[in-house]
C-alpha cells in the first residue's frame, strides 16, 4: 500500500525518483525499491515524506482513504459527501463574515 502512495504522491508533484532520493539524502535505487513494496521506508522517512507531500502518515501508510492534509494553516473542514458546492459556498461565507466581525 505505501509503495502505491509514495509513487501517486511523487508523480502528482511530477518528480523523478531522484529528487526524493536527494531530498533525503539516499540512493534513487532505495525510493524505487519503497514504490515497489519490495521494502519500506522507516518511520522518520515516513514522516518526513507526509509532511513533504502535505498527508498525513495514516493515509501514506493506507490506514486511511482520504488525504487529509499533514499540516494547515487553519483547521481542518470535512464537508458531508452530499454536500453541493453551493452549500460549501454559503458555509465559507459564514466562517469569512463571523472571523470578518471579530476584526471590527
Amino acid at each position: 500500500m505505501i509503495g502505491e502512495r509514495l509513487r501517486m504522491l511523487r508523480k502528482n508533484k511530477k518528480l523523478p525518483q531522484r529528487v526524493i532520493g536527494d531530498l533525503l539524502g539516499l540512493q534513487k535505487s532505495t525510493v524505487s525499491l519503497w514504490e515497489m513494496n519490495k521494502t519500506e521506508p522507516n518511520d522518520i522517512y515516513k514522516i518526513i515524506l507526509a509532511k513533504y507531500y502535505n498527508v498525513s502518515v495514516d493515509y501514506l501508510v493506507g490506514l486511511i482513504d482520504e488525504e487529509v492534509c499533514y499540516y494547515t494553516e487553519s483547521k481542518f473542514l470535512k464537508y458531508p459527501d452530499n454536500m453541493t458546492d453551493e452549500e460549501q459556498t454559503l458555509i465559507n461565507e459564514f466562517i469569512n463574515y463571523i472571523y470578518n466581525r471579530r476584526k471590527m
